[in-house]
């Protein structure tokens, strides 16, 4: 009788209470501007999916989906880099669901995805405290039902410029998938469009793991489809894994570099999935604290038939030689070296024909960056587009004599980043340090 006696208490007294905090939200006025301090609000939560960003006051916003499908978009800035925000479906505390989440910065932008008719969703933000509150703007948008295709998509060349997630799902909501102009730990540039789509590295705990699946797509009018896109990520040991699911599940067919430091185009053939229907998809997995993956300009198409050689590298590299390999089912290419040093750029004609893998380089010049160009020759006329580049520095070799050498030409450094000219090097063998100066003549 105790317990059930307690059993109710509970039930009584905690029930309401979460209730009664959601009670205290204000009602989105989308198209309008809402901008206050969160300290009107209190401290409302310390248990919703902003983890640690939900120590200060809780600023709360609430709306009632009307139309089947519809989504809700927001923008918020806040006076202090420790903020989190949120959609949730259903109260932020006591059970309900966190569709989207991001923290840590002064300028977010969430989209709900699809809503529910009649069903009360949440926008909540707060801080990793101090400080407790925040002067805040808040604008949010209601977007129409987006128009899914019914059947598979079936018409190519395909393209998505991932300006919404309309028609696309996230398979786990702490660890999900979002829209940003390329701005939040990314390369503050997109390559199609206003917005690209992120994994938030950077935020989630490490090992959180979100797919992003497409629609559909029939493959029965393509030989061999081809998917592409733009990739981003400049630091951190994470990776990206390309997914495709023909209805058993997905199956990662291909897995990006740790480090892509600019806008990339990697296209991935899918010659095993022809006359099939499937999804592609996109996982990130966090290691917490690095840049954020960055995807834009989505395409599928028909891969041309003769196809460009892939992961192209360099190694061996000496002086005056190195040596390229690549990887590739055809048996005979061309290759097109340029002199970056020398002023050269790439021209796109081969200046060694008939060349196979791996490829030695000689008579090179030392100390020379060089990027290298690799492209298939499928005779009969018919060649590929070029792949690449690959880059490399040769080594340096001794210098004559007499010999200068001024600093001028030597970019300036501090004492935690020495830098030194070309073929030199600095050696910590002390308490000191060295680095080359501007201050006065170098």
């Amino acid at each position: 009788m105790k317990k059930i006696t307690f059993l109710l208490l509970t039930l009584l007294f905690f029930v309401p209470n979460v209730w009664s905090q959601c009670e205290s939200a204000i009602a989105l006025t989308p198209g309008t501007d809402q901008s206050g301090d969160t300290s009107s609000f209190d401290e409302l939560f310390s248990d919703t999916c902003l983890g640690y960003y939900d120590n200060g006051y809780d600023g709360l916003f609430s709306y009632t989906a009307n139309e089947e499908g519809e989504s809700l978009s927001i923008s918020l800035t806040s006076s202090d880099s420790y903020t989190g925000v949120s959609i949730s479906e259903g109260c932020p505390s006591g059970g309900g669901s966190c569709i989207v989440s991001d923290t840590y910065g002064t300028s977010f932008s969430l989209d709900s995805g699809p809503l529910t008719a009649g069903v009360t969703y949440y926008v909540h933000f707060s801080t990793w405290s101090p400080p407790y509150a925040i002067q805040y703007t808040l604008t949010s948008t209601i977007n129409p039902p987006a128009n899914c295709p019914t059947a598979a998509i079936s018409s190519f060349p395909y393209s998505f410029g991932f300006e919404n997630l309309d028609c696309w799902t996230n398979s786990d909501s702490s660890a999900a998938w979002a829209i940003d102009q390329g701005d939040d730990y990314g390369p503050d540039s997109v390559t199609e469009g206003a917005n690209s789509v992120f994994f938030n590295d950077f935020d989630y705990f490490e090992d959180s793991t979100g797919d992003l699946m497409s629609p559909d797509f029939d493959f029965g009018a393509l030989t061999t489809a081809r998917v592409s896109f733009d990739y981003w990520d400049s630091s951190g040991s994470d990776v990206v894994k390309v997914l495709v699911d023909d209805g058993s599940g997905p199956v990662v067919v291909y897995t990006t570099e740790s480090v892509v430091s600019t806008w990339t185009t990697i296209n991935v053939d899918l010659p095993q999935y022809a006359n099939q229907t499937v999804k592609i998809g996109f996982r990130g997995t966090s290691v917490y604290g690095s840049t954020n993956p960055h995807i834009d300009n989505f395409m599928i198409s028909e891969a041309p038939s003769c196809l460009e050689p892939s992961a192209l590298s360099a190694a061996s590299i000496t002086a005056t030689s190195a040596e390229i390999s690549w990887t590739s089912d055809d048996s005979s290419f061309n290759i097109e070296v340029v002199d970056v040093t020398a002023g050269g750029t790439a021209t796109g004609t081969a200046t060694n024909t008939g060349v196979t893998s791996p490829y030695p380089l000689t008579g090179l010049s030392s100390n020379n960056e060089y990027e290298v160009y690799v492209q298939t020759d499928c005779g009969a006329g018919e060649t590929s587009a070029w792949a690449g580049p690959v880059s490399f520095t040769t080594l340096c070799e001794a210098f004559d004599v007499p010999y200068t050498e001024n600093f001028d030409s030597t970019s300036t450094g501090t004492s935690s980043s020495p830098t030194v000219p070309n073929c030199w090097s600095f050696i910590d063998g002390g308490s000191g340090y060295g680095y080359v100066s501007s201050i006065g003549a170098n």
